[in-house]
């Protein structure tokens, strides 16, 4: 496993740009239901080598898709070697039992966010409320 996480590592790397508040945000996403785990989100953008997985409420996708894209989007997330960061993080997230995301399905789900605007009003809601939160 540990040379899966180097491959994945040196391809595309999430770094926690200080532009937000990572604690915040792991705050707001612990009290909204989305992740169980501070610690887990946090390893992924401070030290993805030790990340396992972070595990993410399965019924809340499309709210992983959109805030991974904003926070690509408003530079609170860097990524370094490449674009890929979708499957980059479709490696390392899970939903709460463990179960893999399917390949490029954040890519799709943030798609579909951002050109069905009325259909996902809901999720740009609750995600922009997150992002004002950590907004420093």
């Amino acid at each position: 496993m540990k040379v899966q996480k180097q491959h994945i590592a040196l391809t595309c790397i999430l770094i926690w740009h200080d532009k937000g508040d990572l604690k915040e945000l792991i705050y707001q996403l612990v009290n909204a239901g989305y992740i169980r785990s501070k610690r887990e989100l946090d390893n992924l953008f401070r030290d993805p080598l030790r990340c396992a997985k972070v595990r993410w409420n399965g019924e809340k996708l499309y709210h992983l898709a959109y805030l991974l894209y904003c926070l690509r989007r408003k530079k609170f997330i860097i990524v370094t070697i490449g674009k890929g960061y979708f499957r980059y993080a479709e490696r390392f997230f899970t939903d709460f039992d463990r179960k893999d995301l399917k390949q490029n399905s954040l890519k799709r789900m943030s798609s579909r966010v951002n050109k069905e605007k009325s259909r996902f009003a809901y999720v740009r809601k609750d995600i922009d409320k997150i992002l004002k939160q950590i907004s420093k």
